[in-house]
């Protein structure tokens, strides 16, 4: 897998087109930075324009217009956004924006998957096992997750391990997920580190202290969007549009072209793109993963 997903957390109803409880914008108060990232998906910013499309399915920051968003829902896809192709599996499973369609969902799930984009290869590990599939296939799946650090996925293969008794497996899952404070990660950590300060085998106890380093550590969590989305969406769009409108277009208004430096374009980076780590519910987690 290729980059690297934290996930926020497991829905299967994405991106309602209702307004959320909690919209980042205010009324008018997101109209320069929409303004910037409209110039920045202009430009070729695949970030740019699936926030967008996100935008317009909610209301969030602009009206609700369901037609922008199926317009730059598109040309996300064009440019291999995997981010995107997750978000449209949802919308199409739910009848978001597109006409319900479980074939096409599940197609669009797929391309997630195959682009290594962590919560999509999650989902399809859920949904293999609510269908009973085949267990190889789903440890698979998450562990190719959580080689990424995916903490929804490490939770559930540690709790495969540890209902296989694969019981060194699951802890160390656990001791890496105490560290991010993820669910009750910290207690089962704690208990592991009992069981197996209890073995006469000198690897168990070696294990058994080094979950307790684990247990020692401070954890900080860092979590700034949340105190000021606006400040960091209104960074998010003035640094797209720095990094992309004060450049020559390199494609039309209707057939975009990939900037320099990404999959289509071996020349000189233009635009450094960041990891993606969350399937989004809404633009505030959308921004969370880029």
């Amino acid at each position: 897998m290729k980059m690297k997903y934290w996930i926020l957390g497991f829905t299967l109803s994405f991106l309602a087109p209702q307004a959320l409880a909690e919209n980042l914008c205010a009324e008018n108060d997101c109209s320069e930075a929409i303004e910037n990232l409209h110039r920045a998906a202009d430009y070729g910013a695949d970030e740019a324009m699936i926030i967008l499309a996100v935008s317009y399915a909610n209301g969030e920051g602009v009206n609700v217009n369901m037609d922008q968003a199926r317009i730059w829902m598109k040309e996300a896809l064009r440019f291999r956004n995997p981010q995107a192709y997750h978000v449209k599996s949802n919308w199409r499973r739910n009848g978001t924006v597109f006409e319900q369609n479980e074939e096409r969902a599940d197609y669009w799930l797929q391309k997630a998957v195959e682009s290594g984009y962590a919560p999509a290869v999650y989902e399809q590990a859920v949904r293999n096992i609510r269908a009973n599939g085949d267990i190889d296939e789903i440890l698979a799946l998450l562990k190719d997750a959580a080689k990424d650090g995916h903490p929804e996925s490490m939770y559930l293969l540690a709790q495969l391990f540890e209902e296989s008794n694969q019981h060194r497996q699951a802890a160390q899952l656990y001791m890496h997920l105490a560290v991010k404070n993820y669910r009750d990660s910290n207690e089962r950590n704690r208990a592991y580190a009992r069981y197996f300060e209890q073995s006469e085998q000198e690897e168990d106890r070696e294990l058994a202290a080094q979950l307790r380093e684990y247990e020692s550590m401070e954890v900080i969590v860092v979590r700034g969007i949340q105190s000021e989305p606006m400040e960091y969406f209104n960074d998010f769009s003035a640094r797209l549009n720095e990094e992309f409108y004060r450049r020559k277009a390199t494609g039309s208004n209707v057939r975009r072209a990939p900037p320099c430096g990404s999959f289509a374009s071996p020349c000189n980076i233009i635009f450094d793109r960041k990891t993606r780590d969350t399937a989004a519910t809404n633009v505030e987690e959308l921004l969370q993963g880029l």
